[in-house]
């Protein structure tokens, strides 16, 4: 059940319920047998941003949280909210600032695979949180906070061209972790950056980007398509 209020805001709220089975794996990442997860789901969204994709004005606001009671038909009895939080600033014609943040709280014995995960460079919502200087899933937490600052400078501009639009990238992110079920909580800070290049096609955006952490890691990231 869903509504949408002054045209940018969106707030839903349902009940869920799935079963999860998870074959293979090393403790403690392994679970016998399958899981019911069940129980009820609110969702608010605003999006007031100029463009759906390489935007220069605007917000993006995502939050979810999740109760998931044995009273309701689940196995487990736990919590998670989420809260996804972007910003444009354009400074001039060519120039982008971009601020991100997220926060992730859980409590209970949620299982891992309903934990929060950090690291790659993937623009879908259902995969692991962006951060530059690590791989994809690597990093596993309760508890999360993400910020990240970038710039973009476009270089190229032909509206009636294969590539319509081409752009220099430069970002720095940090995350606090924590995998502890409650406080305190002895929280982790990891530093990373980036630099990269963003091309608008007429066949959906391309990124490649380059990404160090604090171990003096570094990956190579491709991404294709819009944010899903």
């Amino acid at each position: 059940i869903g509504a949408t209020i002054l045209r940018q805001l969106e707030i839903s709220g349902g009940y869920r319920a799935e079963r999860a089975r998870i074959s293979g794996g090393s403790l403690p990442n392994r679970i016998a047998g399958s899981t019911v997860l069940a129980g009820l789901t609110f969702r608010l969204n605003r999006d007031s941003l100029d463009l759906p994709v390489f935007s220069r004005s605007g917000m993006l606001l995502r939050a979810q949280f999740d109760k998931r009671s044995t009273s309701l038909g689940s196995d487990l009895d736990y919590s998670k909210l989420q809260i996804d939080w972007q910003r444009y600033f354009s400074v001039s014609a060519n120039s982008t600032f971009q601020i991100n943040t997220t926060a992730g709280y859980s409590h209970g014995p949620a299982p891992f695979y309903d934990l929060f995960y950090v690291g790659g460079y993937s623009f879908s919502e259902r995969t692991s949180r962006q951060f530059l200087g690590l791989d994809r899933d690597e990093l596993l937490a309760r508890q999360i906070g993400v910020f990240s600052a970038s710039y973009r400078r476009q270089l190229l501009n032909k509206p009636l061209g294969f590539v319509k639009r081409g752009f220099l990238t430069g970002t720095y992110n940090g995350v606090l972790s924590s995998t502890r079920q409650a406080s305190p909580y002895d929280f982790d800070l990891l530093h990373g950056m980036g630099v990269g290049l963003a091309l608008d096609t007429m066949v959906g955006p391309m990124r490649a980007a380059g990404g160090w952490s604090e171990a003096g890691r570094l990956h190579f990231y491709i991404s294709i398509g819009p944010t899903f």
